[in-house]
């Protein structure tokens, strides 16, 4: 059965297979595509999945219950960045997306799902740029248990991933509390051996800096709750090198930046000799005007310089292993953010 979608808006889509088994609770579809109808430098949004799995519980559906399981199977979305793309940088464009979309869960039947991303990939392009950049995640695999729109049938959902990134390895473990009135969730990170190399055009689209050679290694938690975020960072950089011989046609101005920032860089590195990198302290409200034109981001590098230069001042948050997270520990992991901050 081949069947094109229609009346998706900005959206034209196909299915080159559907197959439904009523009696086994099951619907296959194969080579789903979706491609966005706006065309940026010869690039459209588009995503492609090989095969999509849905498993129903009849038993669930009789109690008016939406009990799905839905696997995705070498899923690629490849997402072309517009001019009149809006970053979300207050925390009212935050509650902008965030509270329509819990209104529309709560509008949707009563549901309970897990979902299984299997090999999947995201691309991500900015052709607006300059230089353009295009960073990339492969080997995507993501599961996602509990996601419910039902108190009684599942208050906290989890999502666990892992994938390559620029030829290094990324976990990321994630709690949420889907239908709290505020944004409720805790997030483990961590990144190993990211090639700094390969984001070069996104360097030098922002930053201005050419750098020749560098590693990341970064872990994190983070979490919200109550409109307050609590977490730190933990960066690692190896091998840092801004500065070679193939620079030598880059402008001077260039060159002065790109050699100021190595320098400081091997400031940091000299007075951490013996640490594994500055730790990155997170906290605040998400109501905090500052939000709005960065200052909380230059507060934040501001104390991670100051750390570098005095290595007994420590602080660290502790909320324990994400996989260990109950719903007790979620609230009283709330707790804990509102009395220290």
């Amino acid at each position: 059965m081949n069947s094109s979608l229609r009346k998706m808006d900005g959206f034209t889509g196909q299915i080159a297979h559907l197959k439904i088994s009523l009696f086994e609770g099951k619907i296959g579809i194969k080579n789903f595509t979706l491609q966005s109808k706006v065309q940026v430098v010869n690039n459209n949004t588009s995503l492609n999945v090989e095969a999509i799995t849905l498993n129903f519980k009849w038993r669930q559906l009789i109690r008016r219950v939406v009990d799905v399981t839905i696997v995705l199977h070498n899923p690629q979305l490849f997402f072309v960045a517009e001019e009149t793309s809006i970053e979300l940088t207050e925390a009212s464009d935050l509650k902008k997306v965030v509270s329509p979309l819990k209104t529309t869960i709560e509008k949707l039947p009563r549901f309970i799902t897990n979902v299984d991303l299997i090999d999947g990939e995201i691309r991500y392009l900015d052709p607006t740029s300059k230089p353009a950049w295009e960073i990339a995640i492969e080997k995507l695999n993501l599961r996602i248990e509990n996601f419910s729109n039902d108190q009684a049938l599942s208050k906290i959902c989890r999502i666990e991933c892992d994938f390559r990134l620029c030829q290094g390895e990324g976990k990321l473990n994630l709690v949420l509390h889907p239908m709290a009135i505020e944004l409720t969730l805790a997030i483990e990170v961590e990144l190993k051996s990211i090639n700094l190399v390969l984001m070069n055009n996104l360097f030098l689209a922002y930053g201005k800096i050419d750098i020749n050679s560098g590693l990341l290694d970064l872990s994190g938690k983070l979490a919200i709750a109550e409109n307050s975020i609590k977490g730190y960072l933990y960066p690692n950089l190896r091998n840092m090198d801004f500065v070679s011989k193939a620079d030598r046609a880059d402008p001077f101005v260039q060159k002065i930046r790109e050699r100021i920032v190595a320098a400081l860089f091997a400031v940091l590195i000299a007075n951490r000799k013996n640490r594994n990198g500055v730790m990155i302290p997170i906290e605040g409200r998400l109501d905090n005007p500052e939000l709005q034109n960065g200052v909380a981001l230059r507060k934040i590098l501001q104390k991670a310089i100051i750390k570098a230069y005095i290595p007994s001042f420590k602080e660290i948050l502790n909320f324990g292993s994400i996989s260990s997270l109950t719903r007790a520990g979620l609230k009283g992991m709330a707790r804990r953010i509102l009395r220290n901050r």
